[in-house]
Order: C-alpha cells, then structure tokens, then sequence
C-alpha cells in the first residue's frame, strides 16, 4: 500500500525506492503495525466505561484552563515589567550566545532591575519566544501551563494519597481561589514557582507511598522551584529538611535510592553555588533593597522577635480573608479575600481532620508543607506573592473538608449523585462568576492607574503609539516613563527592537534647556501635562491624541509645544535657587547640630545619619554633593565612613576643631559595581565642631545626581 502511494504522489520517488524492496517492505510492515496499534487504542477507549468521577475531573481541568485562557491579556489590566522582563531575558540570552549581561555561560539566575532574581521562569519563556515571538497572551500562558499541571498535581494528590472520594473538587477550589485566579493569569515568577512546588510536593508523595524511583524527579522539580523565586528558596529549603525528618525511617530502608538522591542533590546545588562565588554580596543586597530587617542595626534577639511577628501573620485569617486596604492593588481583587471566603468553614473542617489524622504519615506531610509556607514571606516582610504557596496546602484541607460533607449529606439523603452533580456546578458558577466579574468590573476595581496603582497602559499606549508613527513616521516621539517601573522592558517588548522611540519626561526640559523640534510629540501622563499647562516655559501647547483609562478618566496625552521666548534666562533663574543650600536640624550622635545640604530629590537628608544602609538619598541636580554640619557640642572623631554609589567619586572632607585648626581629607574611590564604604582616617581623634563634605561623581558633568546612603563618625 505504501508503495502504490508514494508511486501516485510522485514517480521520482518511485525510480528512488525501485531498488530498496527489503527497505518498502519494512515500511509496509511498519505502516500495518501502526494502523493496528491505533485500531485497539479506538476499540479500548470505546469499550472503556468513564466514571462520573473521572469524567468530572477532566471537565474540572477544562474548565480551570479556559476560566485562565479567556481574557488572559484583558485581565490583569496592567502588563508589568516583571512579566516583559521574562522574555526579554529569554530574547537576549538567546541573543548573546546562552550569556546573561554578566557574560556568564547558562546563568542560574538573570539580572533584573539590578537584582539577581529571575531564574528557571526565563528558561521556560525560551520556546514559546522561539515559536511565537513577543506576546502578552504567550508570555502569560506559561504560567497558565504550569498551574494547570499544578492543579492536576493537586487531585491526584488528594485522590491517590489521601482517598479524597470527591477528589475533583480540589482543582475547582484552586481555580476560585482569588490569589491564584489573579497570579496565575500573570507571568510572575510567584505562580510559576509555586506551580512547580506543588509538582515536586506529588512526586515525593509517589516516593514516599508508591515507588522509591520517584525521588529523583522530585528532587529536579524542588530544583526547579528553587530556581524559580527567591522568597521559595528559604521553603524549599525547609521543606526538604522536614521531609528529610518526618520520614527518617523510609528513607533509611532505602538506602541505596536515598544515596542517589543526595548525589543528585549535589549537582542540583552547583548552579547556586557558583552563583554564590561568582556574586557573594548578591543576597544581602537584595535583602536592602527589600528593606529587610535582617540587614538593619538591630539586635539579633529583634531580628528573631521580627520574623516570628511575620511568619505568624501568614496565619492571621483577616490577612487571607479580609479587604487587603494595605496591599498593592495590582496583587489583590477587589471584594474577596485571598481565599474564597465562601469556603471558610471546610477549610476549617479540614484543618480538624488532618490534625485527628497526623498519625498517618500523608498528614503529617501536608501539614508541614502548611507551616512551612510563610517561611519566605517572613524574612522581609509579608506579601501575598511571597506567601502563595500557603494556597495549596489550604486547597488540599478544604477539599478534604468539602469532600467529607458532601459525602456525609450524600449518604444522609441518600442521593450521591445530585451531590456531586450540585457541588460540581456550584463551583462552576463560582469560577465563572469570578471570571466574568473580573473582565468586566476589574478594569475599575482601582481607579489609580499610575506608578503607584496599576500602572496600566502598556498595551494601550504602545499601540497607540505604533499607529501614530505608522501615520507619521516623520516625527520623533517621546514617551515618559513616569507611569510604570521598567518602561525601557516593557517599550522593547511592546516594540521592535530597538525601540522607535524615546523615553522621558518632558520634566527634564522644564528643568533644564533642551533642544525642541517641530518633529517632536511628546506623551505625558496627567500630572506632567498639567505642569505644563501652568508653566511659564511653553507655548504653542497643542493637544494631538488623549488615551483614556478604563474609567474614562485622561491618561496619556499627546501633545507638541515649544518654549517661551527668553528661557535661557528663566531656566538660568531657577538653576541658581537650586544650587542653595537647604538647612535641617536634629541630632547626629547625640548632639544637636545644624545642617546644610545640597537640594535632594530622593530621600530626606536625615536617613544619612540614621545608621540604615538600606536608605538612601539621592541630589536633584548638584555634582558635587555637599553636606555642612555644625555641632553645637565639639564631637570626638577619628575616622568619618562614607557609603556611597558605584560610580567613580573623589571625596573631599573639611573639618574644624574646637581650638579652630582647619583639617583636610580626600580620598578617590574607582568605579565598583555596587555601592561600597569611603573610610577616611582622621589620623588621630579630633574634637570637631564643623564638618563639610563635598561628594563628586567625577566623570558626570553637572548637573548630575550623588547617591549617599550613610555618613557616620567613629
């Protein structure tokens, strides 16, 4: 048959195979055998009896993919940089020879906003970039890959392990949970990370209660999870550590498997450890930027007192269940808590049988997984993406409660199927309710759609923006950046690449002289646009094109515009009122003092004295940056320590003391990657009463901005 084919679509190919016979007929035979093996796999699926319980477990999964895939772009409203940065760093890796910026060769971890923190979820963007190029629908559905295996993880968990009769529910209850409705829309590394978590937490329950060889996978798989996020690594970490504990003795009868999966582990541990050599400040640095209070001057006893303070809040049930006032709104939905409020009291219910059951050894599990979970939230601070992983064991308890009652009614009644059927559907509307809810309503949850906010706009404005230049090539647009975090990211994303465009704020020509062209449309958000409305610095203010936010309210502007006719002079005026000293007074040390300095835009000048390397303040424009202190008591010092940016800097340093001797230092600090200690040695200690230091980033021209984070006196 095979041959009366191939002679029909081509004679050629017929002249090809004319002398390879024993070749043709074991294709023939091939093509037989393949279309018997097809013929059974039909005839087994027909003969096959679906149960109800299987059947609802497929619908189950269906539907928690389409409740993810319908309106992915659309829902949540905003495009965060985080998500861009995802395939951005995919893009370039592939790029620059499998290299991050760094120039290391298949990076554990990918430079992101000048933190180490994207790592396997880069790697998983790399394909779909491949196939599909940039895309907020692909980049997003990545991560509704990866919950989608998580939530099948999760089922078979509560069926295969713990003989959760109605064990389908569990995908239903993750699906309407609010925080995973909203996570695992988006192209966070949080979802991600917990997803795969959850895969590792089935393989080791296959290795644990099935068979040995599991173990490796699951191993990989806690790698993985590992990699994914930085606030999962403390959970994996104790995770491994309590299953290590809790099944000592299993592991011990297995010896030989056991010391596999501690080489295996080995090798899973060298990607971070040559992460630790190659970046050993990295962690600690980070944990300043996040403003941790394991890097602050406080005692040891605080900074343990201060993490049981938050690990216990991943506790408090008016964090899980309440209106999140305090929270970022991109990260909560507006009217439910973070778990369905509906489903409290089986949650609950769950919660009592798992602790009458810990003797069981699946129990025991699940409830370390529960403990463990605030672990990564509670080393800086609490946060629904850094505690998301409670979502899953909270998920495996109510569906065990929910499964217990409606399999105590169901008996009761004497109606099973009316049950299943009911608690099926009612779950269903509770998704679809969710998912309708949130595509037409969650555009106006929250009406501040700026830096602050939402930061909406990326897909609306650089469309927008496209079309124009489309229409008018000619001109050169510049769009600001005030509305969002990393819109260089998001820019290349949304654009080609490099991008078409220019990123700033028409703030930098109300600040200082540049040059305007009639080519040049600049788009502003509405606080710069309303600057420049009751500036005496323009004219010629022409309104071109408004975008709206979902509320109807303005959000991007237009416009063209020049300068008034004497500028120079104006701009001249204000330079030299920036240039004076501002004055603050307050202790320093003890004593009072009085203090001048140059004219900040970040920060207050007081966070440089006090003793937080984490805050910092930053000059508007002065290069050098000058801070005078006058003591009104003479204060003993022998070294002044300066933390300072990574730029090339000179130090100079003056001091008067109390018998009126005039001292100078300076010192010259080379270029280093992060912000680093200037220690000047007095010689000897001095009683000071003035202290004056100018700070200069010697290869930024003024104006420029100093970066100083602490002054202190030894």
């Amino acid at each position: 048959m095979l041959h009366a084919i191939i002679f029909m679509m081509s004679p050629k190919m017929e002249i090809r195979f004319e002398y390879s016979e024993s070749k043709l007929h074991r294709l023939n035979s091939l093509w037989a055998w393949l279309i018997a093996k097809c013929y059974q796999a039909g005839e087994t699926i027909r003969r096959t009896r679906i149960t109800i319980p299987t059947g609802l477990f497929v619908l189950s999964i269906l539907i928690f993919i389409l409740v993810r895939l319908i309106g992915l772009v659309d829902f949540p409203i905003y495009f965060f940089t985080d998500e861009a940065a995802q395939t951005i760093l995919a893009q370039d890796f592939l790029r620059d020879g499998f290299k991050n910026y760094a120039g290391e060769l298949f990076p554990t971890f990918f430079e992101n906003g000048s933190k180490y923190n994207l790592g396997f979820s880069v790697y998983a963007q790399i394909i779909p970039f491949v196939l599909f190029g940039r895309s907020v629908f692909v980049t997003r559905v990545i991560s509704v890959f990866f919950a989608s295996l998580a939530a099948v993880a999760l089922a078979l968990i509560l069926r295969d392990f713990f003989k959760v009769k109605y064990y389908w529910l569990g995908v239903m209850v993750l699906s309407m949970t609010p925080a995973w409705f909203l996570h695992s829309r988006t192209a966070f590394e949080t979802a991600l990370a917990v997803s795969v978590y959850t895969l590792f937490i089935y393989f080791y329950y296959l290795y644990r209660f099935r068979n040995r060889k599991h173990l490796f996978i699951s191993l990989f798989l806690g790698a993985l999870a590992f990699y994914s996020y930085s606030s999962m690594q403390p959970v994996v970490i104790l995770t491994g550590v309590l299953l290590l504990l809790l099944d000592g003795p299993y592991h011990m009868r297995g010896r030989w498997i056991t010391l596999g999966g501690a080489v295996e582990l080995i090798f899973l541990s060298l990607p971070y450890i040559r992460f630790i050599f190659t970046h050993p400040y990295e962690s600690a640095r980070q944990l300043q930027m996040l403003d941790s209070y394991w890097v602050t001057s406080a005692s040891f006893s605080d900074k343990i007192l201060s993490f049981f303070s938050e690990y216990f809040k991943g506790f408090n049930p008016f964090f899980w269940y309440g209106d999140h006032a305090h929270e970022l709104s991109r990260h909560v939905m507006l009217g439910y808590g973070h778990l369905p409020r509906i489903l409290l009291p089986f949650l609950l219910i769950g919660l009592v049988v798992g602790l009458m059951r810990l003797k069981t050894p699946q129990y025991r599990v699940l409830l370390a997984l529960l403990l463990v979970a605030p672990v990564g939230a509670a080393v800086v601070q609490l946060g629904i993406t850094r505690i998301l992983v409670l979502i899953i064991p909270a998920s495996v308890y109510t569906t065990i409660g929910l499964s217990i009652c409606g399999d105590w009614i169901s008996r009761k009644i004497n109606r099973e199927r009316l049950i299943i059927i009911g608690l099926f559907l009612v779950l269903v509307m509770g998704n679809c309710w969710m998912l309708v809810d949130a595509l037409r309503n969650g555009p106006i949850w929250f009406t501040d759609y700026t830096l602050n906010g939402m930061q909406y706009g990326a897909r609306q404005l650089f469309s927008a923006v496209k079309d124009y230049l489309d229409e008018n090539p000619q001109k050169k647009v510049i769009v600001s950046p005030a509305w969002g975090n990393g819109i260089d990211l998001v820019a290349r994303f949304m654009l080609s690449d490099p991008i078409p465009i220019e990123l700033g704020s028409i703030d930098g020509y109300s600040d200082h002289y540049r040059e305007i062209t009639q080519d040049m449309i600049f788009v502003m958000i509405p606080d710069e646009y309303q600057r420049v409305v009751v500036s005496d610095k323009f004219t010629d203010i022409r309104l071109i094109q408004t975008l709206k936010y979902p509320d109807g309210t303005p959000g991007f502007y237009f416009v063209s515009l020049t300068y008034v006719p004497g500028i120079h002079a104006i701009l001249e005026r204000e330079r030299e009122a920036r240039r004076e000293l501002r004055e603050a007074q307050f202790e320093i040390n003890g004593i009072q003092t009085e203090v001048r300095y140059s004219m900040l835009d970040m920060g207050e000048i007081a966070a440089v004295f006090d003793g937080d390397d984490a805050s910092i303040v930053r000059t508007f424009e002065a290069n050098p940056m000058i801070v005078e202190i006058d003591f009104k008591e003479p204060l003993m010092v022998q070294q002044v320590s300066l933390l300072i940016g990574g730029a090339t800097t000179k130090t100079y340093l003056y001091l008067v003391s109390k018998d009126g001797m005039h001292h100078s230092f300076e010192d010259f600090a080379s270029e280093a990657p992060r912000p680093r200690d200037v220690m000047i040695s007095l010689g000897e200690p001095l009683w000071i009463t003035s202290f004056r230091v100018e700070i200069l980033s010697v290869y930024d021209t003024d104006p420029g901005h100093v970066h100083l984070w602490e002054i202190r006196f030894r």
